[in-house]
């Protein structure tokens, strides 16, 4: 595989994780009690939502074409099972904890992305913009759960 189709690849990669994410945000938000957290996984999934979109545009211009998978990815699966349980046993700071090791996990994709030499400039650009949202989001997770703990 040559240099430029790893990173469609690795931007298709992060399309779909994004793609995920809103699933998973928008299901979490329904099942939150905390007004202030429904909120905040509502704007969390419009963020991602325009990740996606932004991510698509970007993927064309460098004459890609997005991918969406018509099948949801296996960690998505086993995320989404643990997710389900925590709701079940209304643990709301367990359930933040997951989320947290999610964004952290979608933090490592973009990283390893923006490690690439040679990563066009408007890439590298979107790709930082949207790691310091979804780093911004960590920390409000983390400040939340401390002040829940």
């Amino acid at each position: 595989m040559d240099y430029s189709k790893n990173i469609l690849v690795k931007m298709n990669d992060l399309l779909i994780m994004n793609y995920e994410s809103v699933k998973i945000y928008t299901e979490t938000q329904k099942h939150l009690t905390h007004d202030g957290l429904k909120a905040f996984f509502k704007k969390r999934a419009m963020a991602r939502q325009k990740f996606i979109v932004d991510l698509s545009l970007e993927l064309k211009k460098l004459g890609g074409e997005p991918q969406y998978s018509q099948k949801l990815s296996y960690n998505f699966y086993r995320t989404w099972i643990r997710l389900r349980d925590l709701f079940a046993e209304e643990n709301e700071n367990d359930l933040l904890s997951e989320i947290s090791d999610l964004k952290a996990q979608d933090l490592e994709k973009y990283n390893e992305l923006l490690r690439e030499i040679n990563l066009p400039l408007s890439v590298c650009k979107l790709l930082v913009k949207q790691t310091d949202d979804i780093q911004s989001a960590l920390n409000t997770i983390k400040r939340h759960n401390l002040q829940v703990a």
